[in-house]
C-alpha cells in the first residue's frame, strides 16, 4: 500500500523492511513497483451479522431503515 505523505520529498516512496520481498543482487537492475490497483469507492452493504453487532451496540431499529 502506498499513502500519501507531507513530510517527505515530492517523489518519493520510503518502504518498510518488511515490505522487502526480493533483494536485488546486481545494482545496475532497475527497480520496478507494480502498481496492481487503487483504491476506488465501493458500494457497502449490511448483512445480519453486522446489524446484530450494531444493535448490541445501541443502534436503534430505525436507523436501518
Amino acid at each position: 500500500m502506498l499513502c500519501v505523505r507531507d513530510n517527505i520529498p515530492e517523489n518519493t516512496i520510503q518502504i518498510r523492511d518488511s515490505m522487502l520481498k526480493f533483494s536485488i543482487t546486481d545494482r545496475n537492475d532497475e527497480i520496478v513497483i507494480d502498481i496492481l490497483d487503487r483504491n476506488k469507492y465501493r458500494y457497502g452493504y449490511l448483512n445480519r451479522q453486522v446489524i446484530i453487532l450494531l444493535k448490541s451496540l445501541g443502534i436503534s431499529n430505525e436507523a436501518f431503515i
